[in-house]
């Protein structure tokens, strides 16, 4: 199939690798994101997934915001 798809030395890694990405979006926490993703520990989730700096930052901002909101 991957051949149809020219696609080459794609491997289960790599749409593993992929799928945490995507996941972690849904899953924003890193212990329910491990369990979904059926890893071991949270080392061998970090292979995996590695945050984008955007979503940090974005997080980090909203974080910031309802903070503020809430000393109000």
């Amino acid at each position: 199939m991957t051949n149809k798809a020219s696609l080459r030395d794609l491997t289960f890694h790599d749409l593993r690798h992929e799928a945490t990405i995507h996941l972690a979006r849904i899953y924003t926490n890193p212990l329910e994101l491990r369990r979904v993703t059926g890893h071991k520990d949270i080392k061998s989730l970090d292979r995996y997934y590695q945050s984008h700096t955007e979503d940090l930052a974005a997080k980090a901002i909203a974080h910031e915001k309802r903070s503020s909101a809430d000393k109000e």
